[in-house]
């Protein structure tokens, strides 16, 4: 383990994110404080900062957060987790490290399925689609970016 804190971004509550996955396979590290964070759009047009966010303590340094933001609020990640974390984690966000998966979409006509060329406008909307980096506001210096390639 390594000092400082991580933060995964990850669709999924209870899934271990694709970047986690990643960096432990292939750099076989883990930061002392790890924040598995998931974001949630949610029906309402706005949440109130009370229920923005739910933390819960898996052990040994990893915490698992759910951030949730109504449809007409822009998603600040870094803020809202300032605002939810207790003061012994809000302290170590300053420097933490925001790891994001970055996804590569490759069409394929070895894959039954879609037809090969709505899997090349697929792979281009996605292409063109706005990064979580920006989506979330994640600070742009304190970015690692772990690619996957998926073949459609």
């Amino acid at each position: 383990r390594v000092e400082g804190a991580a933060v995964y971004l990850g669709a999924d509550l209870g899934q271990a994110p694709s970047a986690l996955e990643e960096n432990l396979a292939t750099h076989h590290v883990l930061h002392r404080h790890v924040l598995v964070v998931s974001v949630q759009i949610t029906d309402a047009a706005r949440i109130r900062p009370d229920g923005r966010a739910t933390t819960h303590d898996l052990g040994a340094g990893v915490y698992q957060v759910m951030l949730r933001f109504g449809f007409t609020e822009e998603p600040d990640v870094p803020a809202a987790l300032r605002r939810a974390l207790p003061p012994k984690l809000r302290s170590r966000l300053a420097d933490a490290i925001y790891f994001v998966s970055l996804e590569t979409i490759t069409p394929t006509p070895a894959i039954p399925g879609m037809a090969l060329w709505r899997e090349r406008l697929f792979a281009l909307l996605h292409r063109n689609a706005a990064t979580s980096v920006r989506y979330f506001r994640l600070p742009r210096d304190r970015i690692v970016e772990v690619g996957t390639i998926i073949e459609i």
